[in-house]
């Protein structure tokens, strides 16, 4: 499929999987019922998501999109998988429901996820972040951040330390700084 031109006449769908097809553009500007939307593997290089506020999950994994992917109008967005992309940045602002972020293998060098307090899990490896800060995600369990090449602190001072089950940082040469919870249990629990 290269071209879904009469999709905006389905006002009423929720669920629109349209992933491993040959689409360079999607306008469900008018698809405003949409919950779910699973466009992964395509040519897509931008998304507009602004009027679909009823999103609670977005898979928009393997496309060409760049620059920043607004989500700041998809507040109800719970999974999201973003990665092998070429985006630059994320506007995750008031996705306070965002349980489950793939953001890997993009250009992104920093992010805000002061307001994803329900995060739990988190991977955005194979990007170019300097810095990462988790701290306010008190339901992390998960974080993959390895191969940021430039990374050189990460905090994941969020009172949570104890939870988790998965953290890679490798492959972040310039990494010096990891700030924990409690120093000996972070040593005594690699």
């Amino acid at each position: 499929i290269s071209d879904l031109t009469g999709i905006e006449a389905f006002t009423g769908i929720t669920l629109l999987h349209v992933y491993n097809n040959q689409l360079t553009t999607l306008n469900i500007a008018a698809n405003t019922a949409l919950n779910n939307l699973n466009c992964q593997n395509n040519q897509l290089t931008t998304l507009n998501l602004s009027s679909n506020t009823a999103l609670t999950a977005l898979r928009c994994s393997g496309n060409q999109l760049g620059g920043v992917l607004d989500l700041s109008n998809n507040t109800a967005i719970t999974i999201l998988e973003t990665g092998y992309n070429n985006l630059t940045g994320i506007n995750l602002n008031g996705l306070t429901n965002l349980t489950t972020a793939f953001m890997e293998l993009n250009q992104i060098s920093s992010i805000d996820l002061s307001t994803n307090t329900n995060l739990s899990y988190l991977a955005i490896n194979d990007n170019q972040l300097t810095t990462l800060d988790v701290s306010a995600l008190t339901n992390l369990t998960q974080l993959y951040a390895q191969t940021n090449a430039p990374l050189a602190s990460i905090n994941i001072q969020n009172g949570n330390n104890t939870n988790l089950t998965n953290f890679n940082v490798t492959n972040s040469p310039l990494l010096t700084c990891i700030r924990v919870d409690d120093v000996t249990f972070a040593n005594n629990n690699p």
